[in-house]
């Protein structure tokens, strides 16, 4: 499964191992979602870990499993998600609940920074 056949999102590499995923607007993501996402990275990727950039600039939400799976992503260093607005920050604290390795900001360049400090 390659990420570009995902018709859910838009998956770019910005950075040597940093992918930016930005899901479209008015999906539910699902478990067999994050699934095929990880699929497309780890075959991107293969065992080398890589970084998340989660750029929240449309709605969307989760079913409860997909969002306790995106913990579980192999090879995952670090993610970073971008809310732009107080709802989209309140919807991604969610994740804070599952794992340590995620951090909230404001802005794009913010969270690149960390996410190259954390590779």
């Amino acid at each position: 499964m390659f990420l570009d056949d995902l018709p859910f999102g838009l998956f770019m590499e910005i950075e040597p191992n940093i992918m930016e995923v930005i899901i479209n607007e008015g999906v539910q993501i699902s478990r067999q979602q994050i699934e095929q996402m990880e699929q497309g990275l780890l075959q991107k990727y293969q065992d080398h870990p890589y970084s998340l950039l989660i750029n929240r600039k449309n709605a969307y939400s989760h079913e409860h499993d997909a969002l306790s799976r995106v913990a579980e992503l192999k090879n995952v260093e670090a993610m970073a998600i971008i809310a732009y607005t107080d709802a989209t920050a309140i919807a991604a604290k969610m994740h804070l609940l599952y794992s340590n390795n995620i951090q909230i900001f404001t802005d794009k360049a913010s969270a690149l920074n960390w996410l190259k400090q954390n590779q």
